[in-house]
């Protein structure tokens, strides 16, 4: 069972609320609520995982305890707007030797709300443990593995929040694993009622452990006059708006909607990125 809860000294704010404690349980998680004895894991999101949690490597560890019983040892430490948590060489329960393990991995908390996994060295029995994070009643979570051969030594999981583009949102798969010819479809929609008139720019980050981070960046124009492309502004981009921008530009006129790349006038630029939208 986790030890009382300690203060991380800032606010860390985790699926929408705010946490100035936290609990840290010898079976490889952080929580922000009441601790959780099972030494079992399970996959998530589940109502009977510990919740709200943060799951480095739930599995049966066995760190040393008061009465000097188990191997390794759990520190924490804070530092204005980080706070981490270390499990050091910390060992597995097993009552067979194909089981054992010994763990070297951290948790690392920011102000921000971002989150560092990282795994120094995790020896011997890996394959039975759960990775990921889930909210305050289980209904919501981010299972990275569970019970998989997934995470070894030298590794990195970067969780990353930014409100620099509150706009912006994704749905879809967003965390998991693909194999060599698999793909996954991500939707990505913007939302400009609350923006005023301008350009808004944000970026979307991709993290793989098979090369390096791509960046992809991604822009917002919100015009006084209705959604960018809908030339007869019926609140949605389809061939009627394709048909009424070209006969805008065999008239010779401009109307702002319908200058796609914005560079105050209208041509065939602007009908073919109006096309590749409508068709994407």
């Amino acid at each position: 069972m986790a030890a009382d809860p300690v203060d991380m000294g800032f606010e860390f704010p985790f699926y929408g609320q705010d946490y100035t404690q936290c609990i840290v349980n010898p079976n490889g998680w952080v929580g922000f609520g009441e601790d959780n004895t099972a030494y079992s894991n399970s996959s998530i999101p589940s109502v009977s995982a510990p919740k709200p949690a943060i799951f480095g490597f739930w599995d049966d560890l066995n760190p040393i305890s008061n009465s000097n019983f188990g191997s390794g040892n759990v520190y924490t430490y804070s530092n204005n707007d980080m706070f981490v948590v270390w499990f050091d060489e910390v060992a597995r329960s097993a009552s067979n030797d194909v089981y054992i393990g010994t763990y070297d991995f951290q948790f690392v908390l920011h102000g921000n709300g971002d989150i560092d996994l990282n795994y120094r060295d995790m020896s011997g029995y890996t394959t039975s443990a759960t990775i990921g994070m889930q909210n305050n009643n289980g209904s919501d979570g981010l299972q990275v593995t569970y019970d998989d051969t997934y995470i070894q030594s030298q590794f990195s999981l970067n969780y990353r929040v930014s409100d620099d583009a509150d706009w912006l949102s994704l749905a879809g798969n967003l965390s998991g694993d693909l194999v060599h010819g698999e793909s996954t479809d991500i939707n990505i929609t913007s939302e400009a009622s609350d923006l005023i008139v301008g350009e808004y720019s944000g970026e979307i980050k991709i993290s793989s452990n098979s090369q390096s981070a791509v960046t992809i960046p991604v822009s917002l124009l919100v015009l006084d006059n209705g959604l960018l492309g809908d030339v007869n502004y019926d609140g949605t981009l389809d061939i009627l708006d394709m048909v009424a921008l070209a006969n805008l530009i065999l008239g010779q006129e401009y109307l702002s909607s319908g200058d796609m790349n914005q560079d105050g006038q209208l041509d065939i630029l602007d009908i073919v990125s109006l096309v590749d939208i409508i068709l994407n």
